[in-house]
């Protein structure tokens, strides 16, 4: 989707951060208010450590502080370095068990996982989150913070039973606790739903996602958090089949988000590239045409030719070039991607080989078949290497690969390669 996931503070961490933390969306200065307010943050914690020892409440509390200043100020590894040390000495001055030792932990999960530290992540989340279950309660808004962040934690390791049980269990206590209108109880509707989607549950995503909108309408109105909750919606619907459905509802979406966060914004980005594959699987190739140069332009403008996103559009806009039959364009936009995509995600990653399929098409579509079979003996040898020779995709580019040699008149090889891919 193209999200950031949304990590929650809890609210005793959130309690120990500047007032200034707070209101740093404020203002063309925000930054360089919160710079200072770690300069001074800096300056107190050495003074604290000098005159009242690292033991004293205080220098605990300016240390965990600190750590939260140097986290939103972005600089991870003095956050994760000084969240070490705060963790350390919670726990042996004030005990494992203490609020604020709880709340130091927590954080410190939370800095491992934005460091792509997940084992670490889930290890300490675990851990904190069992002690948060015995000693401020199951409903305790810290306890289900904890368990919002461990489930995305749980996510990025692809471990998507845990994050459904998680979310499920979170989404309940929630709807019980707070109502099911609180942001935070629509929040984590959106991530189960979200969750069903990538684990096949196509149906269970549909009818939560659809609750969700719904919801987000009704409390919070054209936020950008119901625009994310609509845009997969229609990603589920296009998911299911239900094209028509899908571009209804994404088409709306790519207006609001104009609207609201304007057309160079990434999640608007994302939309549009969306809704042109949606014109594509509706056969609007020429929608599809349209849009999809109007993304690929301005997603080299704001994000560059190298990002991922743009590949996938430039990728999806040579598809819609050979649709529509103008190979010569499909040729070239597919060469690029294809030498873009091995260079900045490998010659070994599905979305290259998908890339190379697809030229390799376009050049047999523009009879250029030794081209056609050079290419496609490459892909050949790849799949096997990535998917093994028995994947659906290793056996499509053999069966292609087959029909080039044909035309080329190479019978012998033709007939070798459609004999092995009916043996496998």
């Amino acid at each position: 989707l193209g999200r950031t996931p949304n990590l929650e503070i809890s609210a005793n961490e959130a309690r120990k951060l500047p007032e200034t933390v707070g209101r740093r969306k404020q203002g063309p200065d925000a930054l360089g208010a919160l710079e200072r307010v770690e300069k001074l943050g800096e300056e107190d914690l050495m003074l604290s450590r000098r005159i009242n020892g690292e033991s004293h409440p205080g220098t605990l509390s300016l240390m965990h502080s600190l750590a939260c200043m140097h986290r939103a100020l972005g600089k991870l590894q003095s956050a994760e370095k000084l969240a070490e040390e705060s963790f350390v000495l919670h726990k042996k001055f004030i005990g494992e068990h203490h609020p604020d030792t709880l709340s130091s932990m927590q954080f410190l999960a939370w800095t491992y996982q934005a460091l792509g530290k997940f084992e670490s992540a889930e290890k300490l989340g675990e851990e904190a989150l069992v002690l948060y279950k015995k000693f401020i309660g199951e409903d305790h808004p810290d306890t289900l913070s904890s368990m919002h962040n461990l489930a995305w934690t749980y996510q990025e390791l692809g471990k998507w039973e845990s994050a459904k049980n998680m979310r499920e269990e979170l989404t309940m206590v929630r709807k019980t606790v707070i109502g099911e209108h609180h942001p935070d109880t629509l929040s984590s509707m959106h991530s189960l739903a979200w969750t069903y989607q990538a684990i096949g549950k196509l149906e269970a995503a549909e009818k939560l996602g659809e609750e969700v909108v719904v919801l987000r309408r009704k409390v919070i109105g054209e936020h950008p958090d119901t625009l994310t909750s609509m845009h997969f919606l229609a990603w589920t619907y296009q998911a299911l089949g239900k094209l028509e459905k899908a571009e209804k509802l994404e088409e709306e979406v790519v207006v609001l988000q104009k609207k609201i966060v304007g057309e160079y914004h990434p999640d608007t980005l994302t939309s549009m590239h969306n809704l042109a594959s949606i014109y594509q699987a509706l056969r609007k190739s020429e929608r599809a045409e349209d849009l999809g140069e109007e993304v690929v332009m301005l997603q080299k403008k704001i994000i560059g030719e190298h990002h991922p996103n743009t590949l996938r559009s430039m990728h999806n806009l040579a598809i819609t070039y050979h649709t529509l039959g103008k190979l010569t364009n499909a040729e070239k936009l597919g060469d690029e991607v294809v030498i873009l995509r091995k260079k900045v995600i490998g010659e070994h990653h599905p979305d290259t080989l998908s890339s190379m399929h697809n030229l390799a098409c376009t050049y047999q579509a523009l009879e250029r078949l030794e081209s056609a079979k050079k290419l496609g003996e490459e892909l050949v040898v790849l799949r096997k290497q990535v998917n093994g020779e028995h994947h659906p995709n290793t056996l499509s580019s053999m069966h292609n690969l087959s029909c080039i040699h044909r035309a080329l008149g190479q019978l012998e090889s033709a007939e070798n390669l459609g004999e092995e891919v009916v043996m496998l």
